[in-house]
């Protein structure tokens, strides 16, 4: 079975139980205000927990019986089937997460209030107050997940640094990852993206890897779409997770043919204004993780300049210490989707992707180097974003 599927099914009794306690609040609460039809919100809590896992019980029952890559999602293309039970379970799995914290602190409060006695209906209270938060916070993610997923916005920020000559004074630069062409990631986004990309005006222009998300059927589509991105400068690329498990020769030598600079491990010196640009590309994946050791050969024997870039795909905290020791002013990376699905209980962010990195999203200050991670274009795992808006990154870099 497919890891992404394996993932799903092993979260999915966790999944089920938060998502039983939030529709059993929503029930009682229900029946708390309407007692008079206690039958039919039995009914409403059965069919919307059926309804919001639909997929992950089809996956499992296709697997008992040895037909699991005949499920709809191994189609090339997207179908209605993913509108009616794909989207349906991640739109619930994230409401009810969203949901649950607050959830826990109203019934947790309850308990406390009702300790003292009074003619106040404190169970009304809170059954009106958990029936407005799923409304509200079930709105609010359907409209997230779509605005999140299907548009693509230009990250627009401004970078100072002090220790590089003046002649770098409004340097564009402009940072695309994880475009990763599937079923999902289609004509529509791509376009979008392409009107982005167009929009920078860029100087440089960044790949940070990742062109397609499995197999090879889409890799010629992805090829089309990043061959048509132009910068004044130069444009420069490093391998990705999915791309060295797609096919990475197809897709190096079809983006080197239209004018990509591939860096595997290697720098590359390029003139700005009578200043020198460094571009040193390191190959950061899963399947090659880089050394610390092997880090510091690479980097200790790059040539001298007066702006040092470094681009690879996954920003792990060690390789960007090192980075950091040998004065690197720029590092760029993708990989994390910017988390992808990010929750916000209390107002506070998390994300799976912070248990691997804690540059997952944005720009970081370290010292004089500046960590740019951009949340990238396509999907792993679900085939929606929360708080992780798709993106293109624009860096204007400032010597002041």
């Amino acid at each position: 079975m497919p890891w992404f599927l394996r993932m799903t099914l092993t979260l999915f009794p966790i999944i089920a139980l938060i998502q039983i306690y939030v529709f059993l609040g929503v029930k009682f609460s229900l029946r708390e205000i309407w007692s008079s039809h206690k039958k039919k919100w039995n009914t409403l809590f059965w069919s919307f927990l059926v309804f919001f896992n639909i997929f992950p019980l089809s996956v499992i029952i296709l697997y008992l019986f040895g037909h699991i890559y005949s499920l709809y999602i191994f189609q090339p293309e997207i179908s209605l089937l993913d509108f009616l039970f794909s989207f349906p379970f991640w739109w619930g799995l994230i409401s009810t997460f969203e949901i649950f914290p607050y959830f826990v602190l109203s019934d947790l409060l309850f308990l406390f209030v009702r300790r003292f006695k009074s003619g106040f209906s404190w169970s009304r209270v809170l059954a009106i107050i958990k029936i407005s938060l799923i409304l509200f916070i079930f709105s609010y993610v359907g409209i997230r997940l779509y605005v999140d997923t299907y548009r693509v916005r230009l990250s627009d920020k401004k970078i100072q640094f002090n220790n590089i000559p003046n002649a770098f004074d409004d340097l564009r630069i402009t940072l695309v990852g994880d475009i990763q062409v599937d079923r999902y990631t289609q004509e529509k986004k791509l376009e979008a993206l392409q009107k982005q990309i167009r929009a920078t005006n860029s100087d440089l222009l960044f790949f940070s890897g990742d062109l397609v998300t499995s197999g090879q059927y889409y890799i010629d589509q992805g090829l089309t779409a990043i061959c048509s991105f132009t910068a004044n400068g130069g444009k420069f690329a490093c391998i990705g997770d999915h791309d060295f498990w797609a096919n990475p020769r197809k897709i190096s030598q079809g983006m080197s043919a239209c004018g990509w600079s591939f860096l595997r491990n290697s720098h590359e010196i390029i003139s700005w204004k009578e200043n020198t640009i460094l571009i040193t590309g390191i190959t950061e994946i899963y399947s090659k993780k880089m050394s610390s050791m092997d880090l510091s050969d690479i980097l200790s024997q790059a040539p001298a300049a007066d702006f040092k870039i470094l681009l690879l795909h996954q920003p792990s905290p060690r390789l960007i210490d090192i980075a950091v020791q040998y004065g690197y002013h720029l590092i760029l990376a993708g990989h994390t989707h910017g988390g992808q699905i990010q929750f916000k209980p209390f107002g506070k962010t998390l994300t799976p992707s912070m248990l691997e990195t804690p540059y997952f999203s944005g720009t970081y200050q370290l010292g004089k180097t500046v960590v740019a991670v951009t949340n990238g274009i396509g999907l792993t795992l679900a085939p929606v974003r929360y708080h992780a808006a798709a993106e293109v990154t624009l860096l204007r870099i400032s010597s002041q």
